[in-house]
């Protein structure tokens, strides 16, 4: 389970993007929350989630609700018997062989993770906790992306400096942006490759290295990197 809350997860992507100041956000509250929804859906793509549930068999019965949030259906099975999917349609799903008797069965399946809602501030998701930081890269990437292609938004972010060549700090941006969807990416095959025994390691254990430097018209005129 997620072990961040909807709001500690803006906190954070303000912290990073330097954006704390409540009277002049460059970021509204709506914009960062559905960022991080997308991000969501984006990893769920990706790496989906892994789940299981009950599946009440009728006998002579072959047609059943495929579980709420099921992309792909890996396994049914009542004991050592095996139903394979032969057809899904409209939600249901149809199992070969035809039931013979009512049973429970076990169906192993892939999927989304759930969505935070965006009118509960405590609200959490159910991606793994170890994939935060993935989160956190993508959402760095929308919300860089966004500065990047938006000139009052730019203007804005770095604070009035007319004096920067505003064409290079904008590619910066845009350049900082693509570094967070690598990292994403890589994370998201790291973390299949995982999932398929090839590697031990875990996928977040190396904290984002980046802190954006916001822009000081009387000093400023480049970007650095606070950390490496």
């Amino acid at each position: 389970m997620a072990t961040r809350t909807l709001s500690t997860i803006r906190t954070q992507i303000r912290r990073i993007l330097r954006d704390e100041t409540e009277a002049s956000y460059v970021w509204t509250e709506t914009e960062l929350n559905t960022y991080i929804n997308t991000a969501v859906y984006a990893f769920g793509r990706r790496v989906p989630k892994e789940s299981s549930a009950s599946l009440s068999l009728t006998a002579s019965e072959d047609d059943y609700t495929i579980p709420t949030g099921a992309t792909e259906i890996v396994s049914i099975k009542v004991g050592d018997d095996v139903y394979t999917v032969i057809e899904v349609f409209g939600g249901s799903m149809k199992l070969s062989p035809t039931p013979a008797a009512a049973a429970t069965a076990t169906v192993k399946y892939r999927g989304w993770y759930t969505q935070f809602v965006v009118a509960t501030d405590a609200s959490t998701s159910d991606y793994d906790l170890q994939y935060e930081e993935l989160i956190d890269h993508y959402v760095l990437y929308l919300a860089l992306s966004a500065v990047a292609g938006d000139g009052a938004r730019y203007y804005q972010y770095t604070e009035g400096d007319i004096s920067e060549d505003q064409g290079k700090t904008q590619k910066y941006f845009r350049d900082e942006a693509n570094a967070h969807l690598l990292a994403f990416e890589q994370g998201c095959l790291q973390a299949i490759e995982e999932r398929a025994g090839l590697q031990s390691a875990a996928v977040a254990d190396a904290v984002i290295a980046t802190k954006i430097t916001r822009l000081k018209p009387e000093r400023q005129t480049t970007y650095e990197r606070l950390f490496r």
